[in-house]
């Protein structure tokens, strides 16, 4: 159903959709929409009446450095593909991006902590 409704947001899909959808005559099987992703879904904030939450120290630590790592990893793959970007816009858009492929050598920047180490596609070292 949240598919649903990011396609409603999204000017795919009309409001109206959901009555049909809820109306068991009109849709009498489950609709075939594919799963929404949950990247953009958060939980902000829940509360539970009468329940006190257990963790120990070691736990914490844990969980801290699991989403620490989690963290790291994230902002490292997201300047990547922004570096990507960068040096897409750099190459102009007077090219179509099926000219664009078709270039022999494209060298690819990737974020390694040097924002000017080059790497040409394919090749797999690091420095």
């Amino acid at each position: 159903m949240v598919s649903v409704l990011f396609m409603i947001g999204g000017g795919l899909e009309s409001p109206n959709i959901i009555d049909a959808l809820l109306d068991i005559s009109k849709t009498p099987r489950k609709p075939q929409y594919t799963m929404a992703s949950e990247l953009p879904l958060m939980l902000h904030y829940c509360e539970f009446q009468d329940v006190k939450f257990k963790c120990t120290s070691d736990v914490m630590r844990n969980l801290v450095e699991h989403f620490t790592n989690e963290l790291r990893s994230n902002l490292l793959q997201a300047a990547i593909v922004e570096e990507a970007l960068n040096c897409l816009q750099t190459l102009g858009v007077e090219e179509s991006p099926g000219e664009l492929h078709k270039k022999k050598r494209v060298t690819f920047l990737l974020y390694c902590g040097q924002r000017n180490h080059h790497t040409k596609k394919g090749d797999r070292s690091w420095p």
